[in-house]
């Protein structure tokens, strides 16, 4: 398919050059793959991922002991024909973190539901924002008081990290766990080195406070959105503003890269979402309900492949796109309350929805059609995400309560309680 950046064929017109690939830890081959120097590094890791016969979404491409995004092109790396590709299998996560309102973030063990770690952020108020790093070693938790305090798991360490004003609204870790980003409603977005706990950048964004920042996938970037509309581009080792981007009339729940890292996606309460060029900042498409009925739009994101993006609408609905032209695919209807959260499967066939209803529904990409019915929780789903290999599902929900699901079967195999308050959130290691 023209413009996919996970097809696997070559280019005619352009050299051909031949990649050994070779797993990283072990020095074992496992075979070669034909690629030339435009090619997109997601293209290169779907052609990795068929010639090891792995799953793609495990597949992680390494050079100078750095794990790659998969934002860039084969020629951007400096390869030539011959040279040596390192790769790593990232395990599917076995590990999820939540995060609530009872002032504390727990780490439990998918295999049988128990509780590792309590996290407690003290006086600081409810735990907004929690994630867990790939290799369950570190978390990093942040507080209603503006706290952030990083976790090393294995020797029960805490480094707080003190200078949000105001709550933080939102956490990311880097790609090679070295750096924090979060964005925090006294109107800035921060980059903390995760060894010392400094902050390296202080971004200045919207007045009204920052609902949203997330890196590029190459790293290089930070985009932000603001409570006012505003979505702000920044370099993220000079701190520098590349572009504003000029379209939202109300506030910016959430943002999101495409793979490829050549568009960038906005979720905002004038009901709309919006895909947008980032090195021009142009909007390429606006996607809205013909009807303008559709509400605030809380949450957008694209497709493993790019091609597709999803939002969680206010009326009830979750719709689906299509990139390229703003298409309207499928409008996935069922819910009888707002849509908080979606979610496509790393493979791209399934799609997740969270709702206040207190379920979650699994839909097939491919007709609309409903798959699974996930019930149980006695409150509002707050988030609902997949593991890395897309055979489950954690949910987070206003009980106080996580559960995981088996995404072949629908059925809840672990309830996940502990937390007194709310849960803001739940995810497994990424």
């Amino acid at each position: 398919m023209a413009g996919d950046p996970t097809d696997t064929s070559v280019a005619s017109g352009e050299d051909v050059m031949v990649l050994s690939a070779v797993m990283a830890l072990s020095g074992a081959s496992f075979g070669k793959v034909q690629v030339t120097g435009s090619d997109s590094l997601v293209s290169l890791r779907c052609r990795l991922a068929e010639a090891g016969g792995f799953p793609s979404h495990l597949v992680r491409i390494v050079q100078d002991s750095t794990v790659l995004g998969d934002g860039g092109t084969i020629e951007s790396l400096g390869l030539k024909d011959g040279c040596t590709v390192l790769v790593m299998l990232v395990a599917p996560s076995s590990e999820v973190i939540t995060a609530s309102q009872d002032g504390s973030a727990r780490v439990w063990d998918t295999t049988d539901g128990s509780c590792c770690f309590s996290l407690s952020a003290g006086n600081g108020g409810g735990v907004h924002c929690a994630v867990l790093s790939r290799d369950g070693a570190l978390a990093v938790t942040a507080s209603a008081d503006g706290m952030i305090r990083i976790w090393r798991l294995g020797d029960d360490s805490c480094l707080t990290l003190e200078g949000h004003g105001c709550a933080v609204s939102s956490l990311q870790l880097s790609a090679d766990l070295s750096q924090v980003l979060s964005a925090s409603d006294d109107s800035t977005v921060r980059l903390w080195r995760v060894e010392d706990g400094a902050c390296l950048l202080t971004l200045q964004g919207d007045a009204h406070g920052m609902r949203s920042a997330i890196f590029c996938p190459a790293g290089n970037q930070v985009l932000g959105g603001g409570a006012d509309g505003s979505l702000t581009l920044w370099c993220s080792k000079t701190g520098s503003c590349l572009r504003k981007f000029e379209g939202h009339r109300f506030a910016i729940h959430t943002v999101a890269f495409s793979p490829d890292g050549l568009k960038a996606l906005s979720a905002s309460d004038d009901r709309s979402a919006k895909i947008w060029h980032v090195e021009s900042g142009s909007c390429l498409q606006v996607l809205t309900d013909p009807g303008d009925a559709c509400g605030p739009v809380f949450s957008a994101v694209f497709s493993p492949d790019g091609l597709l993006m999803m939002t969680a609408c206010f009326d009830r609905s979750a719709r689906i796109f299509r990139v390229e032209d703003g298409a309207s695919v499928h409008v996935l209807r069922g819910h009888s309350d707002a849509v908080i959260a979606v979610a496509f499967s790393p493979s791209g066939s399934l799609a997740l929805t969270a709702s206040d209803d207190r379920s979650c529904r699994l839909w097939a990409v491919a007709d609309g059609a409903l798959v699974h019915i996930l019930q149980g929780h006695r409150g509002g789903v707050n988030s609902a995400v997949f593991s890395l290999d897309g055979e489950r599902v954690v949910t987070a929900s206003d009980d106080g309560e996580a559960r995981l699901w088996s995404v072949g079967s629908g059925e809840c195999f672990h309830v996940l309680k502990g937390h007194r308050k709310r849960l803001h959130c739940a995810d497994f290691c990424r």
